[in-house]
């Protein structure tokens, strides 16, 4: 990792981030991955008529012996156990551990997901950037690498219009909210549209 003051460029450090291993903690080593990637392994060890997509649940109910979900439609899903990743408006969180509302932050992230090929003229090495700064963040690294490069960056919410999670937003919003960055941000910003 590389971590940068935002407005100057200083590199204020570099070098490995330990994260504690996951081996102590949970058991298991820790590893970072795209979410799609996960789907896609948690998937392959599956049988096919065990995958049921666009199925939206209602209520999951514990029956002593397992788990049954039951879905918007009427149907009804009968497992060993279950595993709720149905994000920040999430039934099962709710229906488990009662309704709670979410803590806006202040803050609203930018999200980009670039091809090898839409960045093959920049120099990207295989490390993570981290810039920081008062306000905002932008962080970017290869999340497949050689493949695929990731671009977060996080902006206070008034100089947002709008939050989305299936909206995209106007780069020139993102490029305004980082005109005053340094130039090696700017230079990463480039890569975006």
């Amino acid at each position: 990792w590389e971590f940068r003051d935002l407005y100057s460029g200083d590199v204020i450090w570099t070098g490995t981030l330990k994260l504690a291993d996951g081996t102590d903690y949970w058991g298991a080593p820790l590893y970072n991955l795209h979410r799609a990637d996960l789907i896609h392994i948690l998937a392959s060890f599956l049988p096919e008529e065990c995958i049921h997509l666009n199925a939206k649940v209602q209520t999951v109910t514990d029956n002593g012996t397992g788990v049954v979900a039951r879905t918007i439609d009427g149907k009804e899903y009968r497992a060993d156990g279950l595993v709720a990743a149905d994000g920040i408006h999430s039934v099962v969180r709710a229906q488990l551990w009662g309704e709670t509302e979410p803590r806006f932050a202040g803050m609203l992230m930018w999200r980009s997901l670039l091809t090898a090929e839409e960045v093959k003229d920049l120099w990207l090495p295989e490390r993570g950037n981290y810039w920081t700064g008062p306000g905002r963040t932008m962080v970017t690294y290869w999340l497949r690498p050689q493949k695929l490069y990731s671009i977060l960056a996080t902006v206070p919410s008034d100089e947002v219009t709008r939050e989305s999670w299936d909206m995209s937003g106007d780069v020139k919003d993102l490029r305004e909210s980082f005109k005053k960055a340094d130039g090696e941000v700017l230079h990463h910003r480039n890569v975006l549209p």
